[in-house]
């Protein structure tokens, strides 16, 4: 039986309907151009709960920053009090060289405690950063997905179209 493809609409769909080669070529394309949507889309869902957990550890880095620094900070008051007390128990007076000895590790110790925070501010916009790109990679993965799907289905088409046209 010739065929009068494109000129006879009902041959084009005989021919897609009852030919195996070309039937299997179209499914094999929507088969194909499903699944990049489908891998897509699951690349995308991962790289999102990436994200989502780079922001949750970012924010217990931060949170865990600010108990490091308090903590820093009491260790040291109470080291300071307790230099304090054992100069005033020698008799040594809070002036001169111990004076001086005070306000240095008064000043180190406020430094001990402002690096705590900037290590977990550091850690935190890392995290975020990292998160940020997540995203940006579950945006590309789904586009990529889709545009896998149209290439499979143009190709596929492609294929049907010189099955048709060969028959």
């Amino acid at each position: 039986m010739k065929r009068h493809w494109p000129g006879d609409p009902h041959a084009f769909w005989h021919v897609v309907c009852c030919d195996p080669i070309t039937l299997a070529l179209a499914a094999s394309a929507a088969v194909s151009s499903v699944g990049s949507i489908v891998a897509g889309n699951q690349a995308a869902a991962a790289a999102n709960a990436q994200a989502q957990a780079n922001d949750n550890a970012a924010k217990v880095a931060e949170t865990e920053a600010s108990i490091n620094e308090a903590a820093v900070r009491n260790q040291n008051k109470r080291l300071l009090g307790k230099q304090i007390a054992g100069n005033a128990a020698n008799g040594v007076e809070l002036s001169g060289s111990p004076l001086d000895f005070t306000l240095d590790s008064l000043v180190d110790a406020e430094m001990e405690a402002l690096t705590a925070r900037y290590q977990g501010q550091t850690q935190g916009n890392n995290l975020r950063t990292q998160a940020s790109m997540d995203r940006y990679s579950a945006k590309a993965a789904k586009t990529n997905g889709y545009l896998g799907g149209a290439a499979a289905l143009i190709s596929g088409g492609a294929d049907v179209f010189k099955s048709i046209k060969k028959g």
